[in-house]
């Protein structure tokens, strides 16, 4: 880990390791009272239900959670003090000597699915001495109840995955926050290039299908597509709906020429998050609804609304791994050009053949790779986005 610097500022940073109240009873009672964690669980009964719903870190396997806390910790220009905000038996004395730190950072793991806790310690966030900043993790889920915490805890400073111009928008009601572009970058030292190149998989993708609740089917019809047609297209695809740990996912996009992928996120945010809890809601007493349905009965009214298409983890982990990308056509935060950093497929598939055509070239593919590795090594690493934040710390810590 590098060397801290000389008037490095401490920092409170607040993590979790899984969503809900059965989290922090469990982090609570077994992790901090008990001494019980995952890892001191006999390997033999790491499968039980206990073991893997009580005590596992459910977080594990999402690498952006772990290349944004690994960034942060490692930052020279902070001394961080990391706290499992579940495990209440050293979250809660933490807060209330909260005057101590220079500065509150709260990771996405612990502002993302679950936020009824940190409303619940809204106040003791209000004796802090220094700036706060807030990762939002998932924004377009429980955006009110998100929206009620930056706003009883003061939260200076929302760092947000949007598009700066939506995120300001959508964050406008927060008055005492500003807005900092915080997209997710690349972990070059996890995501990097095969030492020898050993491709054997044409286009593949791993990772869940969206829910209907977002308002879109585009990257579902997308992989779909390519399941059903990539004989015919003469590609070895593979694409699956499992998950994967940090590993297994570089594995797989070494041996992979190109990825698959759409923007993250909704068309439909609101201020308030209206839209977003009315479509979940909706999708819930109507599993078979079709997407027609969902935005017939939830998007149709008078809120109004912007678009929270944004770019992903998942779209800079294989620019590491050197391999081309098949996106749909979109904005990518303005960092992704089309044609450059990737090969653009329309979102009415339309010219797929085409967009094949261009990938199945060697030069062309190797081509794209390599000005999408450049474009993100000089400017889009976890490193830069740390730096932006510190700067911004450091300009409210004066």
């Amino acid at each position: 880990m590098p060397k801290k610097l000389s008037g490095a500022l401490r920092a409170l940073v607040l993590s979790a390791d899984g969503p809900g109240w059965r989290r922090v009873v469990g982090d609570t009672v077994f992790g901090g009272l008990l001494g019980l964690t995952y890892e001191r669980v006999p390997a033999r009964l790491r499968s039980t239900w206990f073991a893997r719903k009580v005590l596992a870190p459910e977080y594990a396997r999402l690498g952006y959670v772990l290349d944004w806390r690994d960034a942060i910790l490692a930052a020279p220009e902070l001394d961080c003090h990391l706290i499992n905000v579940s495990d209440l038996t050293r979250s809660l004395p933490a807060l209330k000597a909260i005057r101590k730190y220079d500065c509150v950072i709260v990771l996405h793991s612990a502002f993302g699915d679950f936020v009824a806790l940190l409303q619940r310690l809204a106040p003791l966030f209000q004796a802090r001495r220094g700036p706060m900043f807030a990762f939002v993790g998932n924004e377009y889920d429980q955006m009110s109840g998100k929206f009620a915490f930056l706003r009883s805890a003061g939260v200076n400073l929302v760092g947000s995955q949007l598009p700066l111009d939506v995120a300001q928008w959508l964050y406008a009601r927060c008055s005492a926050s500003t807005v900092i572009a915080m997209p997710h970058a690349l972990n070059p030292e996890m995501y990097n290039p095969p030492p020898k190149e050993n491709r054997t998989i044409d286009v593949g993708f791993i990772g869940s299908r969206y829910p209907l609740f977002i308002g879109d089917t585009e990257r579902n019809r997308l992989l779909s597509y390519f399941e059903e047609h990539g004989t015919r297209l003469g590609l070895t695809t593979s694409i699956s709906a499992t998950t994967q740990d940090r590993a297994g996912w570089l594995h797989f996009l070494q041996h992979t020429c190109g990825i698959l992928g759409a923007e993250a996120g909704t068309y439909y945010l609101d201020q308030e998050g209206a839209l977003m809890r009315s479509a979940k809601a909706y999708c819930e007493r109507f599993p078979e609804a079709t997407l027609q349905e969902v935005v017939a009965e939830c998007f149709s009214g008078q809120i109004e609304y912007r678009s929270g298409k944004a770019i992903s983890s998942r779209h800079f982990e294989p620019i590491g791994a050197m391999a081309c990308q098949l996106l749909l056509e979109g904005r990518y935060n303005g960092i992704l050009t089309a044609g450059q950093h990737y090969i653009a497929i329309d979102r009415d598939l339309g010219n797929v053949d085409e967009a094949v055509r261009q990938f199945r070239d060697l030069g062309v593919r190797r081509q794209v790779a390599s000005q999408a590795y450049a474009h993100v090594m000089g400017a889009h690493t976890y490193r830069h986005r740390v730096q932006h934040m510190v700067q911004a710390l450091d300009a409210l810590s004066s």
